[in-house]
């Protein structure tokens, strides 16, 4: 028997509802005489039966469960989330306040969700009538026998994790995991540099590097490489003017940041890299150069810096040559702060 060794994962399951529901389906398989609606007819009779915007709030809480999970782990498809084990209980904490946060949501939406149906119908029977449907009622029958009851709905929202664990596999099994992992965590944390990229404060940039050098520095007891990439991100974050004001920022570590976001986004350079043991961030080199925008000539006055040289008018000897007197109009100060 094959070594085994340890994992931690845990699975969470936040579950919603579509708003959109196949309306009048039954009818419309009496007046057709069929038993079944051919599947690609199927789509036209897809109608958003209950107002989206109710269940808004529930799927933002969905949204910032999966970027909390991606900051402590990584998906694999078998086991679901892999996470550091050092940091088991305040995921835990995290998991539990948006469990809070999503039984709140649910209360509130049951609270109102009778009145919500009742005000979508009212809504669709004033766009029939501007544009003047016959039979409304029996458009609107249709929708308002669709719409999900209060007790379905009730059972289907739901918030359910699993507490984190330690698993064992053997070691094939390890193996095939781990290389999985790699792959998926590469793809994490480049969509996460993409994301800072787009952020014009060089915090935010920085705070996202923090983000990926933690999900990577817990990882890196499944495998050597994360545990690579976390020391040198580290390192790089350890030389950037970090608690200074974003307008103090030099230009070097303004590039250095660009950079370290551009290799990071980039997967297959990435990973070319780190098992070459390349040398991912630094200060002097990797850096990008930042893509300035092209001056209008129209907008921005020329500067003649030197000026072409032209000799002098010839002055008689009887005459001493009076220098001319310089206007303050003539003179140009260049503010090399602003470049």
């Amino acid at each position: 028997m094959s070594e085994s060794k340890k994992l931690y994962v845990l699975n969470v399951v936040v579950s919603l509802i579509s708003p959109v529901r196949l309306a009048g389906e039954d009818r419309i398989k009496d007046i057709l005489e069929i038993d079944k609606i051919p599947a690609t007819m199927r789509a036209l009779l897809a109608q958003e039966v209950i107002d989206r915007k109710i269940l808004n709030p529930l799927a933002a809480i969905k949204k910032r469960v999966r970027e909390t999970l991606l900051k402590y782990g990584t998906r694999e498809p078998l086991l679901g989330w892999v996470v550091d084990p050092d940091r088991v209980s305040d995921l835990t904490t995290d998991l539990q306040r948006h469990q809070a946060d999503f039984e709140q949501a649910k209360q509130d939406l049951m609270a109102c969700y009778a009145q919500s149906c009742a005000q979508h119908i009212e809504a669709l029977r004033q766009a029939c009538l501007e544009e003047g449907m016959a039979q409304i009622e029996v458009f609107l029958d249709v929708i308002r026998g669709s719409q999900p009851t209060e007790g379905y709905l009730r059972s289907q929202l739901q918030y359910r994790y699993l507490e984190p664990r330690a698993i064992e596999l053997h070691e094939q099994e390890f193996e095939i995991v781990q290389e999985g992992l790699f792959g998926q965590a590469i793809a994490d944390i480049a969509r996460r540099a993409e994301e800072a990229q787009k952020a014009l404060r060089a915090s935010t940039r920085v705070k996202a590097l923090d983000e990926i050098e933690a999900k990577l520095r817990g990882l890196a007891y499944l495998d050597g490489r994360f545990g690579a990439i976390a020391r040198q991100v580290d390192r790089l974050v350890g030389e950037l003017p970090v608690n200074l004001p974003n307008n103090e920022w030099d230009t070097r570590s303004e590039w250095a940041l660009t950079g370290a976001l551009d290799q990071l986004a980039d997967r297959q350079r990435l990973i070319r890299r780190i098992e070459q043991e390349e040398v991912l961030f630094d200060m002097q080199v990797d850096t990008v150069d930042p893509v300035l925008p092209t001056p209008d000539p129209a907008a921005t006055p020329v500067v003649e810096l030197f000026p072409e040289t032209r000799p002098e008018p010839a002055t008689p000897l009887s005459k001493p040559a009076v220098p001319e007197t310089v206007s303050s109009s003539d003179v140009y100060v260049v503010d090399t702060a602003a470049w």
